[in-house]
Parts: C-alpha cells; sequence; structure tokens
C-alpha cells in the first residue's frame, strides 16, 4: 500500500479545442474589421460630374489616403480621388457672402461668382468631392475646347469625357495658363459639362486628399440622391 495522501478531487479535464480557438478567432476577425475600417471607406457618388465613369447613386470604395499615398506621395496622373473642397484663391474664410449675380454683374462675371459663391458654401459644409488627376507639380496645365494641354502638348486620355465649352473658366485658359505648386495637383471630373473642378478654384494641396477610388460597388438607382434632396427641402 501506498503512504501518497489520497485525494478524492477529480482531475480537471483541459477545454476542448474548440473552445479554446474561439477568442483566437474572434480577436484575429476584429483586428481583420478594424484594419479594413482604417486603411478603406466608401463613398457616395450624387452627381453626374463624374460621368460617364462613375454614375449618380455609385457607392463607390476607396482606399484612405494614408495608404494609398503613403509618406505623402503624390497621386499619379489618372487616378481617381476623394478630396475635401478647397477655398477658392481670393476669397478668405472669414468671407460670409461672396458677390451675387444681382448685385451689378453680369455674364461672365455674374456666372463666376455664382460658382464662387457656391464652391465656399460647399467648403464651409466640408463636402467630398471626387474627380480626376491631370496635372501634377511643376507642369503648365492649359484646357482648350474639351483638350488638355501639359506643357504645351495635348494629354491624350484615354477615359471617356463628357465636352465642355470652357467658356467660364478662371484657370488654366489659354488667357491664364496654370502652374501647378509643388505639393499640389490639378484635378479636372470626366464630365467637363457639369463639374466643379480646377477650372473654378485651382490646385488642390495634398493635405486636402482623403482617398483614392479603387472600385464601384452597387448602384442604388438614385435613391441617396433622392432623399437627401428630400431632407433638403424638408428643411
Amino acid at each position: 500500500m501506498s503512504d501518497a495522501p489520497y485525494n478524492d478531487e477529480t482531475p480537471s479535464r483541459p477545454k476542448p479545442r474548440k473552445k479554446r480557438r474561439f477568442p483566437l478567432v474572434s480577436l484575429t476577425l476584429l483586428l481583420a474589421l478594424l484594419t479594413l475600417i482604417a486603411c478603406l471607406s466608401n463613398n457616395y457618388i450624387p452627381s453626374e460630374s463624374m460621368e460617364p465613369t462613375l454614375k449618380v447613386g455609385d457607392r463607390v470604395l476607396t482606399a484612405r489616403a494614408w495608404v494609398a499615398y503613403l509618406g505623402g506621395r503624390i497621386p499619379a496622373r489618372g487616378d481617381i480621388i476623394v478630396f475635401r473642397m478647397p477655398l477658392p484663391p481670393n476669397s478668405p474664410e472669414e468671407e460670409k457672402s461672396p458677390p451675387s449675380s444681382d448685385e451689378g454683374d453680369s455674364g461672365d462675371k455674374g456666372f463666376a461668382a455664382q460658382i464662387r459663391a457656391k464652391l465656399i458654401d460647399r467648403q464651409k459644409k466640408g463636402d467630398l468631392l471626387i474627380k480626376r488627376v491631370i496635372g501634377l507639380p511643376g507642369e503648365t496645365i492649359v484646357v482648350k475646347e474639351n483638350t488638355v494641354y501639359i506643357n504645351g502638348r495635348r494629354l491624350i486620355e484615354e477615359y471617356k469625357t463628357i465636352p465642355s465649352a470652357n467658356e467660364f473658366a478662371e484657370f488654366a485658359t489659354e488667357e491664364k495658363p496654370l502652374k501647378v505648386p509643388e505639393g499640389d495637383v490639378f484635378v479636372l471630373g470626366d464630365n467637363r459639362a457639369t463639374s466643379d473642378d480646377g477650372r473654378y478654384w485651382g490646385t488642390l494641396h495634398r493635405e486636402e486628399i482623403v482617398g483614392k477610388f479603387i472600385r464601384v460597388l452597387y448602384n442604388d438607382g438614385g435613391v441617396g440622391k433622392r432623399v437627401a434632396e428630400g431632407q433638403k427641402s424638408g428643411n
């Protein structure tokens, strides 16, 4: 007979392998989800300014700028980017009421004033825009009869665009060529006829860029736009 003390406690059974794995799997999935949220975003297309590439009602997937342009890199020509609406040049932030067309302006000046007022309003609201990168730092841009010239040479655009007369543009015209400063880009909408882009407010600083377009996820048929318009009319 053994002199060892008697222990009537039943030895604890090892936890099933599945139960041990569950917290690890959950943690892995949570980390993966947080990584996706940190790196990716989605944006809604409410207007026709990027047609025919992007249509009203498109929900698009975008990579956040810190991932797409690591280290503050400048986007490549042709990239479609999401950015904060910049403040038009010569329009200080404290300017509350830009001149409107009924204050004696007419023709081109009146139209330009209306566009400027609209752009300032959108900037104050923190609106996000999505456009295509056309001009890079150090380049001189001219848009003439729907053709883009970079440093005097015609830009071959392989994507489809909708033409515009370009008659009310303030920047990148034959009379006023635009040189892109270091750290900036020049952007246009593919639908040149309806796009509020660099022709009206100049260049875009890279710090205003929030993401890079990856792909279209789906189209809601314009439901989101109609809901937003209904909310505005109800206010």
